[in-house]
């Protein structure tokens, strides 16, 4: 079973591939220049896969933005959703 959740995010991928190695929490790894795959044991797996870069306008500000497709092979529904809500942590940006 497979389970997508599909993200637009404030991220360059150069961001992005410099946060996912911290949210692999170490685990086995492997990366490439738009796609990052988790080994999560059990023969599960997570796939991350980055959209091309494009750019946000707001006024006269531009931000990056990157859409992601987060991949969940061999977890069920809640599984998939326990990951999603752990790899989520690693890409919150601070604010006040």
């Amino acid at each position: 079973m497979t389970t997508v959740v599909t993200q637009e995010m404030g991220f360059t991928h150069k961001q992005l591939l410099r946060l996912l190695p911290r949210a692999a929490a170490d685990r086995p790894y492997q990366l490439s220049d738009t796609q990052f795959v988790i080994d999560a044991g059990n023969s599960r797996t997570v796939t991350v896969v980055l959209e091309p870069e494009t750019v946000r306008k707001i006024a006269s500000v531009s931000l990056p933005q990157t859409t992601v497709h987060f991949e969940f092979s061999g977890f069920d529904y809640g599984e998939a959703e326990a990951e999603m809500d752990r790899l989520s942590i690693h890409f919150h940006k601070g604010g006040g």
